[in-house]
C-alpha cells in the first residue's frame, strides 16, 4: 500500500510535500506493537489516549501518524493526517489495505446479548455440510468476541486468499461502537436478542439498543428477532429485513416446539414457500431460538431446505454451552455452559429444571466477573435461589477486584432460607460439588464455558473446569 492510497482512503487531497509512492507496510494502533514501516493510529480509549504514545511508536519504526489532534510532541518532519473519528478511519485503512476483503466474501454477522456463538457455529456446520467453503470469527476463538480491526482485516484478507466463500462472525456491542466493522459488508446480519448486560459501558438498555443497530444499514438483508422487545429499536436503518418467531407474525416461525434431555428438539419449521418438520439433538427454549435463526439465515442466503434440514439432525453440542461432560458411568449428570448474565443464568436453569424427572435436584455453581457490570450480581443471586435446589458460590474472573465483595454483593440476592454456600476457591467448590453429588442430581458448572482460563489481579493463569472435573473423578 502506497501514502497515495492512505491519502486517497482518508479523503486527504493535499499531500503536503509527503512521497506519495512510499510503501506502507502495515496499520498499527498500538504502540507497542509497531513495525518498522507501519502508520500509527492514534485513538482514544476508556484508560488511555493513543495521542500520548506517538513517540514510542515513532521509536518502534512509525513513518506518520493518523489522529483527532495533531500531538504536541510529534517531530515536524513526521506526516501527520488529521481525521474526525480515529475508530472509523483505523477501520477504512485497515479494509484498504487488505483490499477490501468483504467484497469478496459473504459476510454474515451476528449480534446481540445471548446466542451469538451458538448461531455461528449452527451456521457454519449447516454451510458446511451443504458444501460450502466455511469460516468463523468470535467468541471459541479464545479472544475477543470481535477483534481488533488489525486482526479481523487481516484474517478476512487471509479467507478470501484461501477461497473462503462465507464467514459468520459475532459482532459484539463494543465492536459496533467503537467502529471496528464499520468498513466491512455484510450479505446478512441477524439480531438474536437483548438483555441486561455490558451497561457499566452502553449506561442503559436504549444505547446497549442503539450499538447494537449499527450493524444493519452495514447489511444488504437483515433478520430480527420479532418476539425480543427491543427489535424496533435495533432494526430502525435496516435496509432488507425479514424477521423470525416462535409466534405468529414472521415469514420464519418455529411452531409446535418441545424439547427433552435425551430426545432433543423438533418443531415444525415454517418458511416462505412451505414447512418442514425440525429435529435435533440439542434441547431448550434457547436452541428453538438458535437453530430457528440458523435456518431461517440458510433459506435467505440460498441454502436448499432439505440440506438445512439434515445438518441440524446431526447438529453437534457447542463447546461451553449446555454442555454434558461425559463422567462415565455414574448416577449423576454434568453441564458446563457460558451463562454469565441474568437472562442466560435463568434460561439455562429453567431449560434443566423443565426436563428434570421428580426426586431430581439441580445443583448449581457460579460467580461473577470483577470489573463488570455490578448491578447484574444481586440478580443473579434471586435467579439462582429461585431455580436451583442448591446453589454453590464461587469466583469467576474477579479481575481487579476482591473476590470477597463480588460474592457478598451477589449473596444480598440469595434467598437465606434456600440451601446455598460459598468456597471462594473455584477449583475447591468444583470438588465440593462432584463430592456432594447423588443419585438424579445434576450439576451445573456456569459462567466459564469454553473458557480455559481464570483472570484474577495476579493476571491470566490456565484453569480448565474440564480438567478439574477429569481428575477428580479419575476419568
Amino acid at each position: 500500500m502506497t501514502f497515495q492510497r492512505l491519502l486517497q482512503t482518508l479523503n486527504i487531497k493535499d499531500s503536503n510535500n509527503f512521497d506519495v509512492e512510499r510503501q506502507i507496510s502495515g496499520i498499527c494502533s498500538d504502540s507497542r506493537q509497531v513495525k518498522s514501516g507501519n502508520v500509527f493510529v492514534a485513538l482514544r480509549g476508556q484508560k488511555s489516549d493513543g495521542h500520548h504514545h506517538v513517540l514510542s511508536a515513532l521509536r518502534a519504526g512509525a513513518i506518520a501518524v493518523v489522529g483527532e489532534e495533531r500531538p504536541p510532541a510529534l517531530p515536524s518532519h513526521i506526516p501527520f493526517l488529521p481525521v474526525e473519528d480515529s475508530r472509523a478511519a483505523l477501520a477504512s485503512l485497515c479494509d484498504a489495505f487488505y483490499g477490501h476483503p468483504s467484497s469478496r466474501l459473504k459476510l454474515v454477522g451476528v449480534t446481540g446479548t445471548n446466542g451469538k456463538t451458538s448461531t455461528v457455529h449452527m451456521l457454519k456446520h449447516i454451510f458446511t455440510l451443504a458444501g460450502k467453503t466455511c469460516e468463523s470469527i468470535g467468541t471459541l476463538d479464545g479472544g475477543l468476541t470481535t477483534p481488533d480491526c488489525e486482526e479481523l482485516y487481516r484474517r478476512l484478507h487471509e479467507y478470501a486468499e484461501d477461497g473462503c466463500e462465507y464467514v459468520f462472525m459475532e459482532v459484539s456491542s463494543h465492536a459496533l461502537e467503537w467502529k471496528k466493522v464499520s468498513a466491512l459488508r455484510f450479505a446478512l446480519g441477524i439480531y438474536t436478542n437483548l438483555t441486561g448486560e455490558h451497561l457499566d459501558f452502553h449506561g442503559d438498555m436504549r444505547a446497549y439498543a442503539k450499538a447494537k443497530a449499527k450493524l444493519f444499514p452495514l447489511c444488504v438483508k437483515s433478520l430480527f428477532n420479532a418476539d425480543d422487545p427491543y427489535v424496533g429499536e435495533v432494526s430502525q436503518g435496516a435496509g432488507e429485513a425479514y424477521t423470525y418467531s416462535c409466534g405468529e407474525s414472521s415469514p420464519f416461525r418455529a411452531l409446535h416446539a418441545r424439547w427433552s434431555e435425551k430426545g432433543g428438539l423438533q418443531y415444525d419449521f415454517l418458511f416462505p414457500g412451505g414447512m418442514t418438520r425440525i429435529r435435533c439433538p440439542l434441547f431448550g427454549r434457547f436452541q428453538v431460538y438458535n437453530t430457528l435463526a440458523a435456518l431461517s439465515a440458510s433459506r435467505l442466503l440460498g441454502i436448499d431446505i432439505e440440506a438445512a434440514k439434515s445438518a441440524v439432525t446431526v447438529m453437534p453440542f457447542v463447546k461451553g454451552r449446555l454442555e454434558k461432560i461425559d463422567i462415565g458411568e455414574r448416577d449423576f449428570s454434568l453441564y458446563i455452559d457460558y451463562a454469565h448474565t441474568p437472562d442466560a443464568l435463568e434460561k439455562v436453569l429453567k431449560t434443566l429444571r423443565e426436563t428434570m424427572g421428580e426426586g431430581e435436584k439441580l445443583i448449581l455453581l457460579f460467580g461473577c466477573g470483577g470489573d463488570r457490570d455490578r448491578g447484574k450480581r444481586r440478580l443473579m443471586g434471586q435467579i439462582a435461589s429461585r431455580y436451583a435446589d442448591v446453589t454453590v458460590l464461587t469466583s469467576d474472573n474477579s479481575r481487579s477486584e476482591d473476590r470477597r465483595e463480588i460474592l457478598n454483593e451477589i449473596l444480598r440476592g440469595i434467598d437465606k432460607e434456600s440451601a446455598y454456600t460459598v468456597i471462594e476457591d473455584r477449583k475447591q467448590a468444583i470438588e465440593y460439588c462432584l463430592s456432594h453429588a447423588k443419585a438424579g442430581h445434576r450439576i451445573l458448572l456456569a459462567g466459564k464455558g469454553h473458557e480455559e482460563y481464570e483472570i484474577t489481579a495476579e493476571g491470566k493463569k490456565p484453569f480448565s473446569e474440564r480438567d478439574i472435573v477429569r481428575k477428580y473423578l479419575e476419568l
